[in-house]
């Protein structure tokens, strides 16, 4: 038995078509009426979930990203340099800049990355940076930082007029030395082996195990050896030509104590 009469019928001054139920049952439009009316309540918080159109990107543009570059500026001697500007701006949309100042260890930090985002910029960034020192060539570099993350740059500013010439390679080693469980060790120390010679000794380790260390002029073939309390562990790199001849390229090991 049909319950009701479905037709089409057209609004006045409405093109669009629309479908209409005639019940035969008392009540029936009640209960239709009722069904929709919780349908829509339960649908509710469905929708209050579901993510927003511009992702993780708004959340930057509020400005609760910790995005942040850092990094040592270098003269072609090796030698870290005091008083260095360095602007940061978004590759992308350049119209707003971060900056910050290098130290007299020749280190800068850049904060506030998160007033160069976009709506599009969802992942992170293409950042620009520039460093400028009255008397020297300006370095312009580019870095992809994904969001809330620390990136590295370390740029090598030549005397105004010169380039960037090196009688070897230049590389900044960073990372952890770990034990057996994956732990940072304390007091261990890395050295970076040029024909079974250091040429370069890092800080001992806090208690993260974190080290850093700068080779100037080395060879393409190195070890890499970290030591602590009577243990060792060796790690042979080779080194390769840089993409950008006035920026140190920064490698990134984690070392394993047995």
């Amino acid at each position: 038995m049909d319950l009701g009469t479905s037709h089409r019928h057209r609004d006045s001054g409405s093109s669009s078509s629309a479908l209409s139920l005639t019940p035969l049952v008392p009540g029936l439009a009640v209960v239709f009426g009722l069904f929709s009316l919780v349908a829509l309540v339960a649908a509710w918080p469905l929708a209050a979930q579901q993510p927003n159109p511009f992702g993780a990107g708004s959340d930057l543009v509020s400005g609760r990203d910790n995005t942040r570059l850092m990094g040592t500026v270098f003269d072609v001697a090796g030698n870290p340099m005091t008083d260095v500007m360095v602007w940061v701006v978004n590759d992308a949309a350049p119209a707003e800049q971060a900056r910050s100042r290098t130290r007299k260890t020749g280190n800068y930090l850049v904060r506030g990355m998160a007033g160069l985002y976009t709506e599009r910029d969802v992942n992170g960034i293409i950042a620009r940076a520039r460093f400028e020192k009255d008397g020297h060539e300006t370095v312009v570099a580019r870095i992809g930082i994904p969001k809330n993350a620390v990136e590295r740059l370390n740029p090598i500013l030549a005397p105004a007029g010169q380039p960037v010439v090196l009688d070897g390679h230049a590389a900044m080693f960073v990372g952890q030395v770990v034990d057996e469980r994956e732990k940072g060790i304390k007091g261990a120390v890395v050295r970076v082996l040029e024909e079974g010679e250091a040429i370069a000794t890092s800080e001992p380790t806090k208690g993260d195990g974190e080290f850093e260390v700068v080779v100037w002029n080395a060879a393409a073939e190195l070890v890499l050896e970290a030591s602590a309390d009577g243990r060792e562990s060796r790690l042979e790199v080779v080194l390769e030509p840089p993409p950008q001849p006035d920026v140190v390229p920064v490698r990134s090991f984690t070392v394993k104590l047995p």
